[in-house]
Protein backbone atom coordinates (compact mmCIF):
# COMPACT_ATOMS: atom_id res chain seq x y z
CA UNK A 1 0.00 0.00 0.00
CA UNK A 2 1.40 3.53 -0.74
CA UNK A 3 2.27 5.68 1.90
CA UNK A 4 0.26 8.89 2.86
CA UNK A 5 0.77 12.20 3.11
CA UNK A 6 3.62 12.89 5.36
CA UNK A 7 3.07 15.02 8.59
CA UNK A 8 2.95 18.75 9.20
CA UNK A 9 0.67 20.04 6.04
CA UNK A 10 0.32 23.30 5.97
CA UNK A 11 -2.86 24.44 4.70
CA UNK A 12 -3.06 28.05 2.21
CA UNK A 13 -5.05 29.38 5.04
CA UNK A 14 -2.35 28.92 7.78
CA UNK A 15 0.24 30.21 5.47
CA UNK A 16 -2.06 33.47 5.00
CA UNK A 17 -2.87 34.09 8.09
CA UNK A 18 0.91 33.97 9.20
CA UNK A 19 2.10 35.72 6.32
CA UNK A 20 -0.57 38.77 6.77
CA UNK A 21 -0.24 38.79 10.73
CA UNK A 22 3.07 39.12 10.66
CA UNK A 23 3.18 41.64 7.90
CA UNK A 24 0.74 43.92 9.65
CA UNK A 25 3.11 43.59 12.92
CA UNK A 26 5.88 45.01 10.78
CA UNK A 27 3.79 47.73 9.59
CA UNK A 28 2.92 48.90 12.58
CA UNK A 29 6.59 48.58 14.40
CA UNK A 30 5.72 46.12 16.63
CA UNK A 31 7.98 43.38 14.99
CA UNK A 32 11.61 43.39 14.26
CA UNK A 33 13.96 41.27 12.05
CA UNK A 34 15.03 39.41 14.60
CA UNK A 35 11.08 39.11 15.64
CA UNK A 36 11.03 37.24 12.00
CA UNK A 37 14.03 34.68 11.82
CA UNK A 38 13.08 33.87 15.64
CA UNK A 39 9.68 33.01 14.73
CA UNK A 40 11.10 30.75 11.65
CA UNK A 41 12.57 29.37 13.99
CA UNK A 42 10.51 28.42 16.36
CA UNK A 43 8.32 27.32 13.35
CA UNK A 44 10.90 24.88 12.58
CA UNK A 45 11.12 24.05 16.16
CA UNK A 46 7.97 23.13 17.07
CA UNK A 47 7.34 20.65 14.29
CA UNK A 48 10.65 19.13 15.37
CA UNK A 49 8.44 18.39 18.47
CA UNK A 50 5.56 16.89 17.32
CA UNK A 51 8.14 14.91 15.07
CA UNK A 52 9.39 13.46 18.40
CA UNK A 53 5.78 12.66 19.59
CA UNK A 54 5.74 10.73 16.79
CA UNK A 55 8.84 8.64 17.36
CA UNK A 56 7.56 7.92 21.18
CA UNK A 57 3.62 7.08 20.24
CA UNK A 58 3.63 6.56 16.72
CA UNK A 59 6.19 4.24 16.15
CA UNK A 60 3.87 1.30 14.17
CA UNK A 61 2.95 4.01 11.54
CA UNK A 62 6.54 4.99 10.74
CA UNK A 63 7.97 4.15 7.51
CA UNK A 64 11.81 3.94 8.49
CA UNK A 65 11.69 3.46 11.95
CA UNK A 66 16.13 3.97 12.22
CA UNK A 67 16.49 6.62 9.36
CA UNK A 68 13.47 8.84 10.90
CA UNK A 69 15.32 8.60 14.19
CA UNK A 70 18.70 9.89 12.74
CA UNK A 71 16.64 12.52 10.92
CA UNK A 72 15.34 13.98 14.41
CA UNK A 73 19.15 14.07 16.01
CA UNK A 74 20.05 15.94 13.16
CA UNK A 75 17.65 18.34 13.11
CA UNK A 76 17.54 18.81 16.78
CA UNK A 77 21.69 19.44 16.54
CA UNK A 78 21.10 21.88 13.39
CA UNK A 79 18.48 24.10 15.72
CA UNK A 80 20.79 23.85 18.18
CA UNK A 81 23.57 25.80 16.20
CA UNK A 82 20.82 28.23 14.36
CA UNK A 83 19.41 28.72 18.05
CA UNK A 84 23.11 29.99 19.33
CA UNK A 85 23.50 32.20 15.72
CA UNK A 86 20.08 33.77 15.86
CA UNK A 87 20.12 34.67 19.67
CA UNK A 88 24.30 35.70 19.51
CA UNK A 89 24.15 37.76 16.18
CA UNK A 90 20.83 38.29 15.69
CA UNK A 91 19.71 38.97 19.45
CA UNK A 92 22.54 40.16 21.61
CA UNK A 93 24.96 41.55 18.63
CA UNK A 94 22.26 43.39 15.95
CA UNK A 95 20.36 44.98 19.56
CA UNK A 96 23.33 46.70 21.24
CA UNK A 97 23.76 48.02 17.79
CA UNK A 98 20.06 49.41 17.48
CA UNK A 99 17.84 52.22 19.33
CA UNK A 100 16.69 51.72 22.53
CA UNK A 101 13.51 50.45 21.39
CA UNK A 102 14.64 48.20 18.75
CA UNK A 103 16.69 46.97 21.76
CA UNK A 104 13.70 46.42 23.84
CA UNK A 105 11.71 44.84 21.53
CA UNK A 106 14.48 41.80 21.08
CA UNK A 107 14.61 41.18 24.69
CA UNK A 108 10.89 41.20 25.17
CA UNK A 109 10.27 38.94 22.54
CA UNK A 110 13.57 36.39 23.85
CA UNK A 111 12.05 36.44 27.71
CA UNK A 112 8.33 35.84 26.01
CA UNK A 113 7.29 39.24 27.20
CA UNK A 114 5.72 40.56 23.57
CA UNK A 115 2.28 39.57 23.04
CA UNK A 116 2.55 39.73 19.20
CA UNK A 117 5.55 37.19 18.97
CA UNK A 118 3.46 35.08 21.68
CA UNK A 119 0.22 35.10 19.39
CA UNK A 120 2.44 34.11 16.58
CA UNK A 121 3.99 31.11 18.54
CA UNK A 122 0.58 30.15 20.04
CA UNK A 123 -1.80 29.62 16.45
CA UNK A 124 1.57 27.58 15.20
CA UNK A 125 1.31 25.24 18.34
CA UNK A 126 -2.51 25.32 17.96
CA UNK A 127 -1.56 24.89 14.16
CA UNK A 128 0.69 21.88 14.31
CA UNK A 129 -1.36 20.13 17.72
CA UNK A 130 -4.65 20.06 15.04
CA UNK A 131 -2.56 18.80 12.28
CA UNK A 132 -0.74 15.83 14.95
CA UNK A 133 -4.01 14.82 16.18
CA UNK A 134 -6.17 14.91 12.87
CA UNK A 135 -3.62 12.82 11.23
CA UNK A 136 -3.07 9.58 13.76
CA UNK A 137 -3.88 6.74 11.09
CA UNK A 138 -1.28 8.36 8.06
CA UNK A 139 1.53 6.95 7.66
CA UNK A 140 4.68 9.05 8.79
CA UNK A 141 7.71 9.68 6.55
CA UNK A 142 11.21 11.85 7.13
CA UNK A 143 10.27 14.30 4.35
CA UNK A 144 9.82 17.07 6.56
CA UNK A 145 12.36 16.54 9.28
CA UNK A 146 15.69 16.73 6.74
CA UNK A 147 17.83 19.35 6.13
CA UNK A 148 15.52 20.77 3.23
CA UNK A 149 12.86 21.78 5.54
CA UNK A 150 15.30 24.03 7.28
CA UNK A 151 15.82 25.57 3.48
CA UNK A 152 13.71 28.81 4.71
CA UNK A 153 15.57 29.48 8.13
CA UNK A 154 19.20 28.91 6.70
CA UNK A 155 18.06 31.31 3.72
CA UNK A 156 16.59 33.68 6.38
CA UNK A 157 19.95 34.06 8.23
CA UNK A 158 21.95 34.83 5.79
CA UNK A 159 20.23 37.38 3.53
CA UNK A 160 19.30 38.91 6.93
CA UNK A 161 23.12 39.52 7.69
CA UNK A 162 23.31 40.83 4.38
CA UNK A 163 19.97 43.06 4.63
CA UNK A 164 21.34 44.60 7.40
CA UNK A 165 24.14 45.19 6.46
CA UNK A 166 23.20 46.90 3.58
CA UNK A 167 20.53 48.94 4.55
CA UNK A 168 22.05 50.07 7.62
CA UNK A 169 24.68 51.66 5.55
CA UNK A 170 27.74 49.64 6.34
CA UNK A 171 28.91 48.48 3.49
CA UNK A 172 31.90 51.72 3.01
CA UNK A 173 32.36 51.56 -0.30
CA UNK A 174 27.90 51.80 -0.88
CA UNK A 175 26.77 54.19 1.61
CA UNK A 176 23.02 53.25 1.25
CA UNK A 177 21.20 54.09 4.61
CA UNK A 178 17.51 53.71 4.37
CA UNK A 179 16.80 55.86 7.92
CA UNK A 180 13.78 54.85 9.65
CA UNK A 181 12.16 52.21 6.74
CA UNK A 182 15.45 49.64 7.04
CA UNK A 183 13.09 47.70 9.58
CA UNK A 184 10.75 47.53 6.60
CA UNK A 185 12.67 47.06 3.75
CA UNK A 186 15.17 44.43 5.91
CA UNK A 187 11.93 42.26 6.85
CA UNK A 188 9.40 42.11 4.28
CA UNK A 189 11.84 40.43 2.02
CA UNK A 190 11.69 37.75 4.93
CA UNK A 191 7.71 37.22 4.69
CA UNK A 192 8.01 36.60 0.77
CA UNK A 193 10.66 34.13 1.23
CA UNK A 194 8.73 32.29 3.51
CA UNK A 195 5.20 32.91 2.08
CA UNK A 196 7.14 31.28 -0.86
CA UNK A 197 8.53 27.92 0.49
CA UNK A 198 5.72 27.23 2.64
CA UNK A 199 3.50 27.93 -0.28
CA UNK A 200 5.63 25.50 -2.40
CA UNK A 201 6.01 22.95 0.22
CA UNK A 202 1.87 22.67 0.57
CA UNK A 203 1.70 21.94 -3.29
CA UNK A 204 4.26 19.07 -3.59
CA UNK A 205 2.55 17.68 -0.07
CA UNK A 206 -0.46 18.22 -1.99
CA UNK A 207 0.94 16.70 -5.40
CA UNK A 208 2.48 13.94 -3.68
CA UNK A 209 -1.27 12.80 -1.54
CA UNK A 210 -3.15 13.22 -4.95
CA UNK A 211 -0.51 10.74 -6.62
CA UNK A 212 -0.18 8.21 -4.01
CA UNK A 213 -4.57 8.47 -3.35
CA UNK A 214 -4.09 7.73 -7.56
CA UNK A 215 -2.11 4.60 -7.22
CA UNK A 216 -3.70 3.22 -4.74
Amino acid sequence: MSMSLPQYRKSPLSILIFAVLTTYFIFTGKANMFFLIYIFWWDEFIQTIFGLFNYFFRKSRIENLSGYAILLKGRFFMLFVYFIFIVVIFGFMLALKSDTQNAMTTFRILFFLHWEFDLVLLLIIIREAAIYLSSKDEKISGKNLSFSALVTLHVSIVLGVFLWTFASGRFEWFNLNFGEDANKFIILPFIIIKLIFDLLKFKSNKDSHENQLFTK
